[in-house]
């Protein structure tokens, strides 16, 4: 498992959306994995699989 921490945007405006990344810690902060889910219950995630 990767050593991450968590980061949430916190928009001034409301719209419902939420975004929350995992920067890895072992990997230069490195994004490992982003989610973002809209007010309408879609949900979009990215991960790293790898890093050479």
């Amino acid at each position: 498992a990767q050593r991450a921490i968590r980061v949430e945007r916190i928009r001034e405006t409301s719209n419902g959306r939420t975004t929350t990344l995992w920067l890895g810690q072992d990997r230069n902060y490195v994004p490992l994995r982003m989610l973002q889910k809209e007010p309408d219950g879609e949900t979009i995630e990215m991960r790293i699989l790898s890093i050479r």
